[in-house]
């Protein structure tokens, strides 16, 4: 449970204890109080501060990543450019084993074409 000055703080989250506010428990029984309040704003009610309160317990912020989970994520995301540039590399492979065939495919025709040439050159053309 957190104390009066706590939960002003989830709706004020820059103002300081003594000087913008007081807050006070006198010990009778009552709870805590503010005593004083030194803000531009409204003073909040109890029932302000307390759904506040139930705010922050059913959508608590986001805790800051440790230097531990930031790493991890990198080498994460490392393996995973990793991963994508041996995909192309494979598809650049095989891409370029494509095209040496093709490349070895129109040798071969251009090699048929010039001994048909060269036949019908000796055989005269009818």
């Amino acid at each position: 449970m957190l104390s009066l000055s706590q939960k002003i703080n989830l709706i004020f989250p820059d103002a300081k204890q003594m000087v913008d506010f007081v807050a006070r428990d006198d010990s009778d029984g009552k709870g805590e109080y503010i005593a004083e309040w030194n803000l531009d704003a409204p003073q909040p009610t109890i029932e302000e501060l307390e759904a506040a309160w139930a705010e922050y317990q059913a959508n608590p912020p986001a805790q800051p990543l440790t230097d531990a989970q930031r790493i991890a994520n990198l080498m994460l995301q490392s393996a995973e450019k990793d991963a994508q540039i041996k995909t192309l590399e494979q598809k650049d492979s095989e891409n370029l084993m494509q095209l040496a065939d093709k490349e070895i495919r129109l040798k071969m025709v251009e090699s048929q074409n010039a001994n048909i040439m060269l036949k019908l050159a000796l055989n005269g053309i009818k």
